[in-house]
């Protein structure tokens, strides 16, 4: 009898706690916008990060950013500190054991924009991003990583589908500059 009830709610807690955080941060939420306004309008009240930071995948590229770039990257929304193109800083040890938690996602950004140069041995070679089409989402014009004249780009993904769970980290880097967030809904079927 004791075993049936530990393993009963030993089952209720795993289980229970992912379907409570899945209420509590509203993920899973399917992406409905109709038109580029009314999300660029809900982002803008959501967060104070500024529009030119925001970037949509066009199209063409859509599938292969998706499953190329996110599975190679192990994390939920940190793509990287990038160099140029194809060079990023390796993330630190203390992200690579939990890439998914916000305050450690946050205390790399910072060390990162800390620096003021990079060892060879942290430079890491990665997918080129000029092999996706990566659009700013206000203007529609083509994001070039190299015509950037700065010494770092912060890379950061963002998808309605994950809720409310990093919005605490969305406000908290708000204001640092050379950070983009890259929405990864179909926003390229936005009128």
């Amino acid at each position: 009898m004791k075993w049936i009830i530990v393993v009963g709610l030993t089952s209720f807690l795993i289980i229970g706690c992912g379907y409570l955080s899945f209420k509590k941060y509203n993920m899973g939420q399917s992406f409905e916008f109709k038109d580029k306004s009314d999300f660029i309008s809900y982002l803008k009240k959501k967060y104070s990060i500024p529009l030119e930071q925001y970037l949509y995948i066009d199209s063409s590229s859509y599938s292969k950013f998706v499953f190329n770039q996110l599975n190679q990257n192990k994390t939920s929304i940190y793509i990287g500190a990038f160099l140029n193109d194809s060079n990023f800083v390796r993330p630190s040890l203390m992200l690579e054991k939990n890439s998914s938690c916000a305050g450690r996602i946050e205390k790399e950004i910072l060390t990162v924009l800390s620096a003021q140069k990079y060892p060879d041995s942290l430079i890491q070679k990665t997918n080129r991003l000029s092999e996706y089409k990566i659009k700013f989402l206000g203007s529609g014009q083509i994001f070039d990583i190299n015509k950037r004249n700065v010494n770092i780009n912060l890379l950061l993904v963002y998808s309605y589908g994950m809720g409310s769970y990093y919005d605490r980290l969305f406000r908290d880097i708000a204001n640092l500059k050379n950070i983009f967030i890259i929405c990864v809904d179909p926003v390229y079927k936005l009128k």
